[in-house]
């Protein structure tokens, strides 16, 4: 059983990273429904010096943040800490404290980042795993930005790309970057670094990240005084892309900048509508930023 976990990790992380969550669940499921760690935790089962089943786990936690889910997948969150914990195995151990903060980068939860990054930090420094101490550092780098520290997180961010220009998940990362450049004021930088991901994307295979790529896209020009039908426009295909790709957490993101949009156009009554349409989807994590910000723009919009 530990080889075909292995092999139903390997390809449901795959599906994933191409951006195809319907057919990465099925895999992710199966690891999680039938992993043991007292019993498939064994050197056989290392992948990268990570338990495969483990291994899963931050991809089945992404892929129902993004598909809705995000209270499942805190669950799973919390199981993965808890195992990897108990297995005394200090490279997973790190490797899920990692992945728990990429996932509270995708709800934007930057204040349970910056506790979880500082724990990958003292780890990495203390067993010199260097490759995760960089991680640590991105993420760490992110949450200070998004709570004031932009100089310093941008510089974080900068540092880490820099020392490990090849990662897997680049193209979240470079998003946070970007990220970082519009909290300061440089959309041109934003912007220019958007674009490399765009250059990234026609070479790798990471497409989770697409829609939300297209979203900031629209979000950086609007600020920086594009035409509203150009940025209407981005908004729209990041829509179009996050419902092919079975991502209802970036289609929420869209359509409420898509709304806000269409507010400032006194398009109203269609604005509630598209928003009205996409949140009643939800069933759970009504206490996120995205969708506590969804129900107010709703409220305002309400005829």
């Amino acid at each position: 059983m530990g080889y075909i976990i292995g092999a139903r990790t390997g390809r449901g992380v795959g599906y994933f990273l191409k951006g195809q969550l319907e057919l990465a669940l099925p895999d992710l499921d199966f690891v999680l429904e039938n992993y043991e760690p007292d019993i498939h935790f064994s050197q056989r089962y290392l992948a990268l010096g990570i338990d495969v089943g483990i291994a899963a786990f931050p991809y089945a936690e992404w892929t129902y943040t993004l598909l809705g889910w995000p209270e499942k997948s805190r669950k799973i969150s919390e199981k993965e800490l808890n195992i990897s914990n108990a297995l005394n195995h200090d490279f997973s151990r790190v490797y899920s404290l990692m992945s728990t903060c990429n996932n509270e980068h995708f709800i934007r939860n930057p204040e349970r980042i910056l506790k979880l990054s500082m724990e990958g930090i003292r780890i990495t420094e203390e067993l010199d795993f260097p490759f995760f101490n960089v991680h640590s550092r991105i993420y760490r780098g992110w949450a200070l930005a998004q709570t004031g520290k932009i100089n310093e997180g941008t510089t974080m961010i900068e540092d880490g790309l820099n020392s490990y220009p090849a990662m897997l998940l680049k193209t979240c990362f470079l998003t946070m970057l970007s990220e970082c450049y519009a909290l300061k004021g440089n959309y041109t930088l934003a912007l220019s670094t958007l674009k490399k991901i765009n250059t990234l994307l026609e070479t790798s295979e990471e497409r989770f990240m697409e829609a939300e790529i297209l979203r900031l896209e629209g979000v950086f020009l609007e600020k920086a005084g594009a035409p509203l039908d150009q940025v209407k426009l981005l908004y729209r295909r990041s829509i179009k892309i996050a419902q092919k790709q079975y991502m209802m957490w970036w289609e929420l993101r869209s359509t409420v900048a898509l709304a806000r949009l269409m507010q400032i156009q006194e398009q109203h009554d269609q604005a509630y509508q598209k928003l009205k349409l996409i949140y009643e989807k939800f069933s759970e994590g009504f206490d996120t930023i995205d969708l506590k910000e969804a129900k107010s723009l709703l409220d305002e919009l309400e005829p």
